[in-house]
């Protein structure tokens, strides 16, 4: 006669959860004091921030929000990553958003280049690559 499994040890479960969860905010609290206090690795220090290349980037993994900002307008894109080998971009609205409250359409051209450039931003940052179905479309 079979038996149901044995129930599963819940609280076990849930200790090793919390543990792995401490372990992975631990590990992201030394990675932001090594990049505050220069001590970053390698891969960090070839690629700083954009101080004064014409663009800036913010990340906002929680949020699957990747912002290309260039003066005083940005555009908005789906950035994703969920432990893969990759990480996932795409436009949604493909739109510049202007302070003022504006809001005007990519062109192709542009498209093209805030994907390009999230991808190669968050690949030296973060260290992984981004895939963007749009850009594989299109050859690039």
């Amino acid at each position: 006669m079979t038996y149901p499994p044995p129930v599963p040890d819940y609280n076990r479960i849930a200790e090793e959860s919390e543990a792995r969860s401490r372990e992975e905010i631990r590990a992201a609290e030394e990675r932001v004091e090594r990049i505050r206090s220069g001590r970053a690795e390698a891969k960090f220090a070839e690629f700083p921030l954009p101080v004064g290349a014409g663009y800036a980037v913010e990340l906002d993994w929680r949020g699957e929000s990747a912002y290309y900002i260039e003066g005083d307008r940005r555009v908005w894109v789906f950035a994703s990553f969920w432990g893969g080998p990759t990480g996932h971009l795409e436009h949604i609205h493909a739109e510049w958003e202007y302070l003022d409250g504006r809001r005007v359409p990519l062109t192709e051209a542009e498209r093209t280049q805030v994907l390009r450039t999230l991808a190669e931003y968050i690949k030296h940052r973060e260290g992984f690559p981004m895939r963007a179905r749009e850009l594989e479309a299109g050859g690039s």
